[in-house]
């Protein structure tokens, strides 16, 4: 069994062990990043394009995701056999879900990765989906 990590370790942790410059190569290699049009998905996205993987990624709303998709493109280095592609998605709408889908869905043949980042850890109390009759308590 692994022993944790020390307190000092999670205060201070370790530089990390794979980055940008020791990335194997992806190339071939599909990946999906929901909410991907900013933070940690965007960054994401830009070090497995960057890498060669053909990266498809979600977002709300379809200005926002072709902001992402022109500063991914704008960052790809030495002319990378990667691609990138962003679906509009909405998490809150959950009906619309699957049709949202459905094009990204029969436009691949295989998913290597799949990273689930967008969401809402603590919606407020009260809101609404856009659900008709459905309360978050």
């Amino acid at each position: 069994m692994a022993k944790p990590p020390s307190a000092f370790s999670q205060a201070f942790p370790p530089a990390p062990t794979l980055t940008e410059k020791n990335l194997p190569s992806l190339t071939g290699k599909v990946a999906l990043i929901t909410g991907a049009t900013s933070g940690i998905g965007f960054e994401l996205a830009r070090l497995l394009y960057a890498g060669g993987a053909n990266v498809h990624f979600t977002g709300r709303s379809r200005p926002k995701i072709e902001a992402a998709l022109k500063r991914l493109k704008s960052t790809q280095r030495h002319g990378g056999s990667g691609t990138v592609t962003g679906w509009p998605l909405d998490l809150s709408d959950l009906p619309t879900i699957r049709t949202s889908l459905e094009p990204f869905l029969s436009s691949i043949q295989r998913l290597d990765l799949v990273f689930h980042n967008a969401g809402v850890m603590k919606p407020p109390k009260g809101s609404k989906t856009k659900l008709v009759g459905y309360k978050i308590v």
